[in-house]
């Protein structure tokens, strides 16, 4: 279970991905903005009767429970997906379907990944001091967003950390902070998924100039 936040923009989710790809599990992306109420939290472990049943997480990892599951924005979900129903799942190691509890999903070999816009402003202000000093950037934030008084996620959100069952779940040792990335680091994602984009097509030796890498990160 991994918790990554900072800047918009800057890999969370594409490192989830790769992460699949790497490990070839098939990713699960949900958009927590579709989540944000309670009646859709709880459908997502299986819809009460009468309900049109959407994703069902359950369903999905009883298929194939070596998966990988992001949370996309995850701060944009009801705060009960989390607290009332995934600590417990991540606790027991299983997840049971809300409506039919005789259908249980193992979670031990499932990667869980939660992705947040959270702290945005400040991992761009500890960046400006620590610059590529990544572990004393992080050390400087695990204080900030885990130790009282804990920094609000936003200026429109209330810290996620001020949960206890969510600190014991993701402690210090799951969160990673992402820094906006510079022209030089856009420019070589765009080499890279340039790469997998020739790969994946069959297209061989597949060749660009440098320019068009440059230009694309700077647009």
């Amino acid at each position: 279970t991994f918790y990554f936040y900072g800047a918009p923009g800057s890999g969370k989710t594409r490192l989830a991905e790769a992460a699949a790809e790497r490990l070839g599990y098939p990713l699960h992306r949900l958009a927590m903005e579709s989540y944000a109420t309670v009646e859709d939290a709880n459908a997502l472990f299986g819809a009460p009767p009468g309900l049109q049943q959407g994703v069902c997480l359950v369903d999905l990892l009883l298929e194939n429970p070596r998966a990988v599951v992001v949370f996309d924005e995850v701060e944009k979900a009801h705060e009960s997906l989390f607290r009332e129903k995934l600590h417990s799942a991540l606790s027991a190691g299983s997840m049971a379907h809300k409506r039919d509890r005789t259908r249980v999903a193992p979670l031990s070999e499932t990667f869980f990944f939660f992705t947040s816009n959270c702290f945005e402003d400040a991992v761009v202000e500890a960046h400006r001091h620590r610059g590529d000093d990544a572990a004393a950037l992080r050390r400087d934030l695990e204080a900030s967003i885990n130790d009282a008084p804990r920094l609000p996620c936003s200026a429109q959100r209330r810290s996620p950390f001020e949960d206890a069952s969510l600190r014991s779940r993701l402690g210090k040792a799951r969160q990673w902070p992402f820094a906006p990335l510079n022209r030089q680091d856009l420019a070589k994602a765009v080499d890279g998924a340039l790469e997998a984009a020739a790969k994946r097509h069959n297209l061989g030796e597949l060749a660009w100039s440098p320019d068009l890498s440059d230009a694309y990160a700077a647009s």
